[in-house]
């Protein structure tokens, strides 16, 4: 119960923080999602973990207090934002249970693709929500998630992705927690 308290603490404090100090700090239009960040590093720390353990599992509580909270303060119906985080945890921990390496590249392949898929999985959630479903109103949606801001989210979210990896990396060598990865 303290666990689920500190992530209801911890994800109203993102997007807090995202929608009111980091609206002032746009680079082409585009404002880091700290909740995306934080789910993505909570995937990335986590790789021995059973997928299916709910409360012993830091990805899949961030995913869904994080969506919670992405869907409250946004316009979209509450439940797309934890569903595509959801998806997102899952595949990344399929992905990441498969490779063995850990390097900066694939940390950077991991961040884009998962930045990518997360765009992808809101663009199908939100045109399959609105009815009558037609294709040519389904594709009209496609400018408004890919557009000329979608490079520029991409390179702010690698940035502090990369930085927070760093840091919980730098965190747990400090801690004698450092995580040997098996390289064949």
């Amino acid at each position: 119960m303290k666990k689920i308290l500190t992530f209801i603490l911890v994800f109203y404090f993102l997007i807090l923080l995202q929608n009111s100090l980091l609206s002032y700090f746009k680079v082409f239009g585009a404002i880091p999602n700290l909740i995306l960040i934080s789910v993505i590093l909570a995937t990335f720390f986590e790789r021995e973990k059973v997928i299916f353990e709910p409360e012993q599992n830091l990805s899949i509580l961030s995913a869904f207090f994080g969506g919670f909270f992405l869907d409250i303060f946004s316009n979209r119906p509450i439940g797309l934002s934890i569903i595509s985080l959801l998806l997102l945890v899952f595949i990344l921990k399929k992905i990441l249970k498969i490779s063995e390496t850990e390097n900066i590249l694939w940390c950077i392949f991991i961040f884009v693709f998962s930045i990518f898929l997360f765009k992808f999985f809101s663009f199908l959630a939100v045109g399959l929500i609105n009815f009558p479903f037609s294709l040519k109103g389904f594709l009209s949606l496609f400018p408004e998630y890919f557009s000329n801001s979608t490079g520029a989210e991409i390179v702010y979210n690698l940035i502090l992705g990369i930085l927070g990896y760093y840091l919980l990396e730098l965190q747990n060598i400090i801690q004698g927690k450092h995580r040997i990865t098996n390289t064949k």
